[in-house]
């Protein structure tokens, strides 16, 4: 009788950890699930603010180029008359 007892108590104990088992497991795997979308979604922001300051980037440097290629053209303007006013 009382190994009949024992053997259902097991039984109990393996039915519980066998819930307790796959409950744990169900959370875990959705939980991995959660943190796998919030990193591909982190990583896709990730892309696009690159892609914004490489795009910024580029942008300050045509607009220095063109201030370079200004000042330039200002100080090939202005040298003739200087040579003009030293010579005069």
């Amino acid at each position: 009788m009382q190994d009949q007892i024992r053997r259902g108590a097991r039984k109990g104990c393996e039915m519980k950890n066998l819930v307790k088992f796959l409950l744990v497991s169900s959370l875990l795997s959705s939980v991995s699930g959660c943190s796998t979308k919030s990193s591909e979604r982190a990583v896709t922001e990730e892309r696009v603010e690159a892609a914004d300051a490489n795009a910024g980037a580029v942008s300050a440097d045509a607009h220095l180029k063109a201030a370079e290629a200004r000042v330039a053209a200002a100080n090939a303007s202005a040298e003739p008359s200087r040579r003009w006013d030293v010579l005069a």
